[in-house]
């Protein structure tokens, strides 16, 4: 069986402790991912599978109608939403994403005030998401934006 490697990761660790969630979502669940959604720093959601995950980043922002800016970075295949700021895309165009182009986008680009980030064992499996990681540290969006993780138990 072929190994998948993956570059040493910081916000890999923080997945090991990612809540599992799940709809239906109780009242203390809503407020829970509400107040997620709402803080800087990074959070960590484990959800069954991308569709599920979306749905829940959509279904929260749109009840929580209070960012404005939204990213996310996907190397998934389906569309991201016509709001949502394509961090993937925009990298892409730098060609070839590496760390001077990931550096570029964040002083030049990067304009968001919430942040997901889908944590597929092919996005993480990426040469460049480890320069990736360093640069959301080096330029400490940790303090200013919530970022949120995304994991799939599938």
């Amino acid at each position: 069986m072929e190994q998948l490697q993956i570059r040493y990761s910081g916000l890999i660790d923080s997945l090991k402790g990612a809540r599992v969630v799940s709809q239906p979502f109780s009242e203390a669940d809503i407020i829970e991912l509400h107040n997620r959604f709402l803080t800087t720093g990074f959070h960590s959601l484990k959800v069954k599978n991308i569709h599920e995950g979306r749905s829940l980043v959509y279904t929260l922002l749109a009840s929580l109608n209070y960012h404005h800016n939204i990213a996310a970075l996907s190397i998934e295949s389906q569309k991201l939403e016509s709001f949502v700021h394509d961090i993937y895309k925009a990298l892409d165009g730098y060609s070839p994403i590496n760390e001077q182009s990931i550096f570029d986008y964040f002083l030049d680009e990067f304009n968001c005030d919430f942040l997901w980030i889908e944590m597929s064992k092919d996005l993480m499996s990426q040469v460049w998401f480890a320069d990736f990681e360093h640069m959301l540290y080096d330029f400490h969006l940790n303090q200013h934006v919530p970022i949120v993780m995304l994991s799939y138990e599938q």
